[in-house]
């Protein structure tokens, strides 16, 4: 497709094509008009759109307006705006603090694969945010985000199971060896 096609389809209100104008404009550092593209976009359900939008919001420190195009994008099944979402409310930022929902966001993130989402599962079955502390969960969900690729969690699941002062024997027990982990498919997690 042509530049001028491209221009033709996305002011004919195609969505594809207005997101691609967009990046068009965005490579050329034109925020303004960039943006101007991606919410046209955006508002026609574009989740590249809307999760762009969501970006560059954060990066200008306009909160509420990442929040809602980043959760526009999780409601469509974006693993990575989910993630985002689950951490502005565990945070507060962008709208109002409520672990719970961070926590709700946070699984829906890790059932489609996302192994930050992983991560701080683990962080809050640890710490006891948004749900009632468990460190056996805890590990578990650490042991998920290391089988995805995260080395992080890897490393805070074996100082939490090597600490005397946090894992007893009957504990120890009741955790799945981390070989269940690496064979498990993203539909098992």
């Amino acid at each position: 497709m042509t530049f001028d096609e491209l221009c033709a389809a996305a002011q004919q209100g195609d969505r594809d094509a207005q997101f691609e104008l967009g990046g068009f404009w965005w490579e050329r550092n034109n925020y303004e008009r960039a943006v101007e593209w991606y919410t046209l976009s955006a508002k026609q359900g574009n989740v590249d759109a809307q999760y762009s939008l969501g970006a560059y919001y954060h990066n200008t420190h306009q909160n509420e307006k990442s929040f809602y195009w980043h959760e526009q994008a999780a409601l469509q099944g974006d693993a990575e705006a989910q993630n985002i979402i689950g951490e502005y409310y565990l945070d507060g930022t962008g709208v109002k603090q409520d672990e719970e929902k961070a926590v709700y966001w946070f699984e829906k993130s890790a059932k489609n694969g996302n192994s930050l989402s992983m991560f701080h599962l683990g962080e809050c079955y640890y710490k006891g945010r948004g749900v009632q502390a468990d460190t056996i969960i805890a590990i578990d969900w650490l042991k998920k985000a290391e089988a995805h690729g995260d080395r992080d969690a890897g490393r805070m699941w074996k100082q939490l199971y090597y600490d005397p002062s946090i894992m007893s024997i009957d504990r120890l027990l009741r955790l799945k060896p981390f070989n269940e982990y690496m064979n498990a498919s993203d539909k098992e997690i």
